[in-house]
């Protein structure tokens, strides 16, 4: 984030605004459903899948654990496309993220208004959050 905000000043000065994401919950509601369709588009090996499949039935029906291995991975991974559609589609230089939180900085606040009643609507919508 520093160096964002470092990037952003030198090029915006101080007319800037930062907009803070939370995910409540995270953890405790990620889909397994949908967690082990992303994995499947990425992980070609069948035994690996199988692997994975019965990690993540470790944690019951839904969410994950916060301490292990593998949640730490799935937890960086789940929110790709909400971190593919802000940087790629919406176009934010200054975005960064680690787990469940998110930091998008621009200099306009109706932009950051805007963004965050979208990722609000696919969070909502979404299978993937």
């Amino acid at each position: 984030m520093q160096a964002h905000l470092e990037k952003f000043y030198r090029r915006y000065g101080r007319n800037g605004y930062v907009l803070q994401i939370d995910f409540s919950k995270y953890f405790d509601n990620i889909d397994h459903k949908e967690l082990l369709r992303m994995f499947s588009r990425l992980v070609d090996d069948a035994d690996v899948m199988q692997l994975f499949t019965e990690l993540v039935e470790t944690f019951g029906d839904r969410g994950v654990g916060i301490g292990s291995q593998i949640s730490q991975i799935i937890g960086i991974y789940y929110p790709i496309e909400i971190d593919n559609w802000c940087k790629i589609v919406k176009g934010c230089k200054y975005y960064g993220r680690y787990m469940d939180d998110t930091y998008v900085i621009h200099q306009s606040k109706e932009f950051l208004r805007g963004l965050l009643r979208k990722l609000k609507l696919f969070a909502r919508n979404s299978e993937s959050l």
